[in-house]
């Protein structure tokens, strides 16, 4: 219990910030089945289960590859996950004009 109310504490003071999230994984469903959301961590080393802003997420689950660097800015924390949405263009990396790197290798389930 107190590793998860000091992970709780710690992740909490990022709610409104931007972090940088590699993409790790797509999952099939989050809160809402029809909304794309995928996980990832963050520089902070934190997962972060995040979901594409309303105008790009009809096209973004596919063209958004794991690996990929993209800013999401923390929206809510729960004990259990922190949630965010993305910012910036993140088909291409770039957020709000800074281009982050591509990772070039691919991430393979063991």
């Amino acid at each position: 219990e107190l590793e998860l109310e000091l992970s709780t504490t710690f992740r909490r003071q990022f709610v409104g910030h931007q972090e940088r999230v590699i993409v790790q994984s797509w999952l099939l469903h989050g809160d809402d089945p029809s909304e794309p959301m995928f996980f990832g961590r963050s520089d902070r080393y934190f997962e972060i289960h995040a979901t594409p802003r309303i105008e790009q997420a009809a096209t973004t689950a596919p063209d958004l590859e794991v690996g990929a660097m993209v800013t999401v800015r923390i929206d809510r924390v729960t004990s259990t996950r922190t949630h965010g949405s993305t910012i910036g263009d993140c088909t291409t990396g770039v957020a709000d004009g800074i281009a982050l790197p591509i990772l070039q290798g691919r991430v393979n389930a063991i």
